[in-house]
């Protein structure tokens, strides 16, 4: 479960952000939010929406989640002097020569850990790990270039500490080295925050297509779900099949008929009522759409039954708003997101700006500033005078919240020659367009 999210100096953004999962005191929807034993008094939301204009830097803050993924599980390939990915705010000279700084407070085994790292293309400059396994937060590690604070095993974390050069984690150093307090945080990112960004669909729909060959409970909700998405499919069929020698063309190159004989893989058909009869087609003969929504359906599933963090930038993509608010839909549903899954997403759909299936605090805009061009990271919940029968679409649309282009007089008229004469022109607000 995701608490909060820091980033400071990343991409577009370069003061600190925070994304927060923590649910505020109002009473709407309550089955937009949870529970855990961790915290007894707080509650969280099941479910994220980011809107702002484009390049605001929406995508940047999924980004950001997914880059401090990849450090991590990418920590232990790095040898000595090999060069860090950094990509710091690059629009102002002093953020530009400074670390990213990343913060995520998670919950993992039902205990609280807080994970913060600095970093920039030479080394890690500090890291550190708490957790509050007795209810009181408690140092596991805490690192500042290679200097080490322990509070806890300071034999075995300080032996483990002098084998973890300078541009690798120490988070995952301890792991790779079976030290069992670091381990359940290392497979929180590995295993439970799930990115997605650019879409693999060939990746993906093998995986759905993996889970419906193996039969069960989610094979029979992908087909539920496919059905009900009103694509016209009646059924889907897989079967798992073993490449053989006949399988492949006699012009093969021999290297890659080695690679592939004896692989498995699933062959999907799509049955759907002709007139007369049912007609079967292959996953390529579908549309765009049909093809994106099953290539989603099998991680959807997966998040959902294993309570894991989905991250996924423009989920409007490619769907129709109604297959859309099925999904937020079986992400509220408890019934449906029995391990408390949280989606959090990126989007430009206002349609989804509705009280009636949204909290405010699920509501989140970026903004970028006009002078720095820094992304500003603001929630619904924050905004005062809010109505309480406020329609948020109109609100937003309006302009009420910030976060919408601005295009002046038009977005064409700087195409026109300007009757002022020179190169710029001033618009009906004094700005120059």
């Amino acid at each position: 479960m995701l608490v909060e999210f820091s980033v400071e100096n990343f991409r577009s953004i370069r003061e600190r952000i925070t994304l927060s999962m923590l649910a505020t005191p109002d009473q709407t929807h309550p089955g937009n939010v949870f529970a855990v034993g961790a915290w007894e008094k707080e509650k969280f939301v099941k479910s994220a929406f980011l809107y702002g204009p484009n390049a605001s830097g929406k995508t940047n803050i999924i980004r950001a989640m997914r880059y401090l993924k990849m450090l991590i599980m990418s920590s232990e390939q790095r040898n000595k002097g090999t060069k860090i990915e950094y990509d710091p705010f690059l629009f102002d000279d002093e953020y530009s020569n400074k670390p990213s700084t990343f913060e995520v407070r998670f919950v993992a085994d039902g205990i609280p850990y807080t994970y913060g790292l600095e970093v920039d293309a030479e080394r890690v400059h500090s890291e550190y790990l708490y957790y509050a396994p007795q209810g009181r937060k408690a140092v596991v590690f805490e690192r500042t270039k290679d200097q080490y604070k322990f509070t806890v095993d300071k034999e075995r974390q300080t032996a483990i500490a002098q084998n973890t050069i300078s541009n690798r984690l120490y988070l995952a150093s301890a792991t790779n080295a079976n030290y069992d307090k670091t381990e359940p945080a290392f497979r929180w990112f590995k295993d439970i925050m799930q990115t997605r960004i650019d879409l693999d669909i060939s990746q993906w729909q093998q995986y759905t297509s993996e889970c419906l060959s193996a039969g069960g409970e989610r094979s029979e909700k992908i087909q539920q779900f496919m059905r009900k998405a009103d694509f016209g499919i009646q059924s889907i069929s897989a079967k798992r099949i073993t490449i053989t020698e006949d399988m492949l063309r006699p012009e093969t190159p021999s290297e890659v008929r080695k690679n592939l004989l004896g692989k498995e893989f699933s062959e999907v058909v799509f049955h759907h009522q002709g007139k007369n009869a049912k007609v079967p087609l292959d996953i390529d003969e579908e549309s765009d759409g049909t093809q994106y929504v099953y290539a989603l359906a099998g991680p959807l599933f997966d998040v959902l039954e294993n309570g894991l963090v989905f991250l996924i930038d423009e989920i409007e993509a490619s769907l129709h708003p109604h297959i859309v608010r099925e999904i937020i839909r079986l992400f509220h549903d408890p019934d449906c997101n029995r391990k408390n899954a949280q989606l959090i997403c990126t989007t430009h759909a206002m349609s989804f700006l509705n009280r009636e299936l949204l909290r405010r605090d699920q509501i989140w805009f970026t903004e970028k500033d006009a002078e720095t061009g820094a992304t500003d990271l603001f929630s619904l919940a924050d905004i005062r005078g809010i109505r309480k029968d406020e329609n948020y679409e109109k609100a937003y649309e309006s302009g009420r919240y910030g976060a919408v282009p601005f295009f002046g007089a038009g977005l064409m008229d700087c195409a026109k020659p300007c009757p002022a004469g020179g190169n710029a022109c001033p618009n009906e607000s004094g700005r120059e367009g």
